[in-house]
């Protein structure tokens, strides 16, 4: 019988609690203490506890066993621990980058604008069916002053 297997079967109390049965590679084992006066079961629970805690059944007439499920418990963990950082770092970078994006100008903003713009103009004539040929003037018009926008954009840059 293994040091742990003589210590969970003297964690025996009247009332339930978790108590620490052992420190094996960093992680506490924890196990609800079992009833006094009462057999004991053929398998059980224990907590691994680290920063988390993960549930691992075990079987007392088992002690290699026991030692591999425990091993296997926390090489998975530490294997999740390092594909999760590596997950969490990859996020990082995708969130630096697409915040780089973000903050970038539409390179067709500008001609986007013009056309949304003409699009405002236009929507409401041809919604109430105006003639075709106050639409075209309409039109011209928007033309015209985007025209002499732009000609007065470039006498201030001058």
């Amino acid at each position: 019988m293994n040091p742990l297997h003589r210590l969970i079967r003297h964690n025996q109390a009247d009332s339930k609690e978790f108590r620490t049965l052992a420190s094996y590679r960093g992680f506490d084992i924890k196990m609800l203490s079992l009833p006094t006066n009462q057999p004991l079961p053929e398998t059980f629970s224990v907590k691994i506890v680290g920063e988390n805690q993960y549930s691992v059944s075990l079987d007392l007439y088992s002690p290699l066993g026991t030692i591999q499920r425990l091993q296997h418990t926390i090489d998975h963990i530490k294997e999740d621990q390092v594909k999760t950082q590596n997950l969490l770092d990859e996020l990082k970078d995708k969130w630096t980058t697409a915040k780089v994006e973000i903050e970038k100008n539409f390179p067709k903003e500008e001609d986007y604008q013009t056309k949304k713009a003409e699009y405002d103009v236009l929507a409401p004539l041809i919604e109430t069916e105006t003639d075709l040929d106050i639409i075209d003037q309409a039109l011209r018009q928007f033309h015209e002053k985007g025209n002499e926008k732009q000609e007065q954009l470039s006498f201030e840059l001058d």
